[in-house]
């Protein structure tokens, strides 16, 4: 498209009289070539830099699916031991080597965007074992819902612990207030204190002081990888010995 211009300005100055030229008639031609040169240059720039964004990212996904850059990355980070014991709520295979610790706040507007995620890989993965950790707080609305989940844990209902959880996440923070209302704050539940000081306990275990935190077999997962992109990888870590010590609190 440069050539074509180019030629097209040369043709035009062929056909006109340099000679009887003036510069208030060729100022206007020289503006409207130079207007389209750069519109065309920038263009090139924007569908070059295009280019290399798709390069890149396909690149990226192939980096991301090498298992030994993958487990190189991961065992870089420190490992944090992860106790269990029966206040740990677990969804997936609970015999699987593989067990994905995902640390999440109630109140945390990353972990809401984060938790889809985590419910494709509980749906989609039946062959890992996928731990959540919930942050103890202690505030009302907090507290309701962490009774429910205990409630409904202890009767072996976790498939509608998830679906508390979305409702949760995709409700609105003023409008929350309205949800589990049949929750009384100070009703007495067996094991629930206990529950909650598991929660905490390994807040502190992991160190944990952001959420939303994800833990492979114990270590972080990198920043570069995302939850899905574990799906590249499940049958090696399958294979590798648990770095699990279960610990009973």
């Amino acid at each position: 498209m440069q050539f074509v211009i180019i030629v097209e300005a040369a043709l035009a100055f062929k056909i006109l009289n340099i000679n009887d030229l003036s510069l208030v008639v060729a100022f206007p031609v020289i503006i409207i070539f130079s207007v389209v040169f750069l519109i065309v240059l920038l263009m090139k720039f924007l569908f070059i830099t295009e280019r290399e964004k798709n390069h890149s990212r396909q690149e990226l996904l192939k980096l991301k699916r090498e298992s030994e850059i993958f487990h190189f990355k991961l065992h870089k980070g420190d490992r944090v031991e992860i106790p269990e014991n029966k206040y740990t709520l677990i969804f997936g295979d609970k015999k699987s080597n593989v067990l994905v610790s995902v640390f999440l706040s109630f109140h945390c507007s990353a972990c809401a965007k984060r938790f889809d995620s985590v419910l494709k890989l509980i749906e989609k993965y039946s062959k890992i074992k996928v731990q959540l950790i919930l942050s103890p707080s202690k505030d009302e609305s907090s507290v309701k819902l962490m009774k429910t989940i205990f409630r409904l844990m202890s009767a072996g209902q976790n498939k509608k612990i998830l679906e508390e959880l979305t409702i949760w996440h995709k409700t609105g923070r003023s409008e929350r207030s309205k949800l589990l209302q049949s929750d009384q704050v100070n009703e007495g539940v067996d094991g629930f204190e206990e529950m909650m000081e598991y929660n905490s306990l390994v807040f502190r275990t992991g160190k944990v002081s952001a959420v939303p935190s994800i833990y492979v077999n114990g270590y972080p997962l990198p920043v570069t990888y995302s939850l899905d992109d574990i799906k590249y990888h499940i049958s090696e870590l399958e294979t590798m010995k648990s770095v699990f010590n279960k610990i009973e609190v």
